[in-house]
């Protein structure tokens, strides 16, 4: 299956506005086109008004706060560091901006500098499920596992209506390899948003592998019912066919999820095992072409690929292949030689 990003980002920014003093309208005005330069998703614009507006009034920490939240919108993030620092250097228990000068840290490479962050946050208010959440997400960048889990249960416990804390703890315990362990946790990311198209992807992997295929293609199917485009739902869905040995039916999905994602060999060399198994011997090698020009080094396609060659009586392109198999796996290489090389019978 198709990796998904373990970092799950869904960040909702709050744009802070001022009612309790009142400033010169010049910046009112910046300040409120910054606002809604913002929420249309201008947030070029946005970095620039605010940015203007923190020119006349710099003593203002939301001004620096809401042009952070914009250049981190951005992918800015080293600019966005540089704001959420001011912002907390101007109003130290500004607790919002701790948390998002820790997200910005955490996407610029500094994890340690990110839980710094995220511990101020935390003592500010202890009470917030969302740091912890985003604790969790720092752990996870990093792959520790067990630290990640502890926050995002923590996460939980102070936040139990967050569908996102549900879905990443449910990827942690898989990458802890207790994967009966994580299906709760996606069921109850689905119950709380039934739009979480990926824990609907999660189930249904999980299904196939324990040949539970009514309940993958429900998975997949509610999935698919979300968006149609998902190439890692259309690709599950293939899979539901295939591993009943419904070929033929598996066939568009893996066309289609190659479809939506030029750039995945996966699909590609499932398509083409399916033509190999229909013993469509030109649709197989076609397929495990197109794979071999995304990823060269692909060990299942150039195991098959070479093996077709060689019932074709084509030993040299079937060698080329058994010499990349050398690189990256012996074990199926040598598996290849012996079809290229079989041992003489004996007398």
């Amino acid at each position: 299956m198709k990796t998904l990003i373990k970092k799950t980002t869904s960040l909702i920014f709050t744009v802070v506005f001022i009612f309790a003093v009142i400033y010169a309208q010049d910046w009112n005005t910046l300040f409120e086109q910054g606002r809604q330069a913002f929420d249309s998703g201008r947030f070029s614009e946005a970095a620039e008004l605010f940015k203007r507006a923190n020119a006349l009034r710099p003593e203002v920490p939301e001004g620096h706060f809401n042009l952070g939240v914009s250049y981190y919108q951005l992918k800015q993030y080293g600019a966005a560091v540089v704001e959420f620092r001011e912002a907390v250097r101007l109003k130290p228990d500004y607790q919002k901006a701790w948390v998002q000068l820790g997200n910005a840290l955490d996407l610029n490479n500094d994890y340690l500098g990110a839980l710094s962050a995220y511990e101020t946050a935390k003592r500010l208010d202890p009470n917030d499920g969302m740091v912890y959440y985003e604790i969790g997400v720092a752990h996870a960048g990093q792959k520790k596992w067990a630290e990640a889990e502890a926050a995002y249960r923590k996460s939980i416990t102070l936040k139990p209506d967050y569908p996102s804390s549900y879905y990443n703890l449910g990827l942690t315990l898989e990458s802890l390899n207790r994967r009966d362990e994580a299906i709760p946790y996606f069921r109850t990311a689905v119950k709380l948003n039934p739009d979480l198209i990926y824990a609907h992807q999660r189930i249904g992997d999980f299904h196939v592998r324990n040949a539970q295929f009514a309940e993958a293609k429900a998975a997949y199917d509610e999935c698919l019912k979300r968006n149609p485009g998902d190439s890692d739902c259309q690709l599950g869905m293939g899979n539901v066919y295939y591993e009943q040995k419904l070929y033929t039916q598996a066939l568009p999905y893996y066309a289609e999820a190659a479809r939506l994602d030029p750039k995945w060999a996966l699909p590609r060399v499932y398509q083409g095992d399916t033509y190999r198994l229909l013993k469509n011997y030109p649709e197989a090698k076609s397929w495990y072409l197109q794979a071999l020009k995304i990823d060269p080094k692909d060990e299942d396609a150039n195991y098959w690929l070479g093996l077709l060659y060689v019932v074709e009586g084509d030993l040299v392109s079937a060698r080329k292949h058994y010499n990349v198999l050398k690189t990256v796996n012996p074990e199926m290489a040598a598996k290849l030689l012996g079809f290229i090389e079989p041992e003489p019978n004996p007398q």
